[in-house]
């Protein structure tokens, strides 16, 4: 936009150029002898202020000096001086604000688009990041539910086995019992998976930060010891996914204005 304005900012221009130029004489066939060299030194100064006028005329103000000498004046100093004001005005083409004020309308457009394409830009960004932890916030909560659920299926299974001690339960449900507790095992291999895999997303969005149950490598359950120091961990990375997402509100206030705004700018474009 500066520079489509900047057509019409006033230009002061300065210049000097010399020039020399020599002539022989012919051969006198009479004499036989070569005349004088005519030689002709010339020097042009130049000053003016000149530009564009929104309705296409181009103005000129300064001043030119010619001083011509050579062997026809002695070499004597001959200053040829002109001061004055030009113009030049077009009649037909380029005549009249609209063809000289169109670069600016077609930067106005520019901006406009590109402020257009930065709001874009932002409310990408601000849904992607937000995405992007609720996606982690849900695999959290999915890990704590397979590892209660293994904590229980590992109490049905102690159970269990004081039934069968005792003879009140046959060891059919014992098996079962600890088929169901691998299975859970299972459960949170997938779960743990899932969260390791949203993990790395975190940390490729703009500004994501890695909560701090996953900073400093992966992390593996195995065997009930881990359980318990797991599903702490489980438990403290929530509130600190939490107060992020917290955070991240602020960013999707900043996107709800962000849309009105796009909405109420295509209505006036409208």
């Amino acid at each position: 936009m500066t520079e489509s304005l900047g057509k019409f900012d006033p230009v002061l221009t300065g210049s000097y150029n010399y020039s020399d130029n020599s002539n022989p004489a012919l051969i006198d066939t009479t004499t036989d002898l070569r005349g004088a060299t005519s030689v002709t030194q010339t020097d042009t100064y130049d000053l003016n202020v000149g530009g564009v006028l929104p309705w296409g005329m181009t103005y000129r103000l300064g001043g030119n000096s010619t001083n011509a000498r050579g062997t026809f004046n002695a070499y004597t100093d001959n200053f040829a001086t002109f001061a004055g004001v030009s113009g030049s005005q077009p009649l037909l083409r380029n005549f009249g604000f609209g063809p000289t004020l169109a670069s600016i309308r077609i930067a106005q457009a520019n901006r406009s688009i590109s402020e257009w394409q930065f709001r874009q830009a932002v409310i990408d960004t601000v849904t992607r990041v937000i995405f992007t932890y609720n996606d982690l916030n849900f695999a959290l909560a999915n890990l704590r539910s397979a590892i209660r659920s293994r904590e229980l299926a590992a109490q049905l299974l102690a159970e269990n086995e004081k039934r069968f001690k005792v003879g009140a339960m046959s060891e059919y449900d014992v098996t079962s019992a600890r088929s169901r507790v691998a299975s859970r095992e299972e459960g949170i291999l997938f779960a743990e998976r899932h969260a390791l895999h949203y993990r790395l997303r975190i940390g490729r969005v703009p500004g994501g930060s890695i909560p701090g149950f996953f900073r400093g490598g992966g992390f593996f359950i195995s065997g009930a010891a881990s359980l318990g120091l797991a599903a702490s961990a489980t438990k403290s990375n929530c509130k600190s996914i939490e107060t992020q997402m917290g955070v991240l509100s602020a960013f999707s206030g900043l996107n709800s204005r962000l849309t009105a705004a796009a909405r109420a700018g295509q209505m006036n474009s409208g």
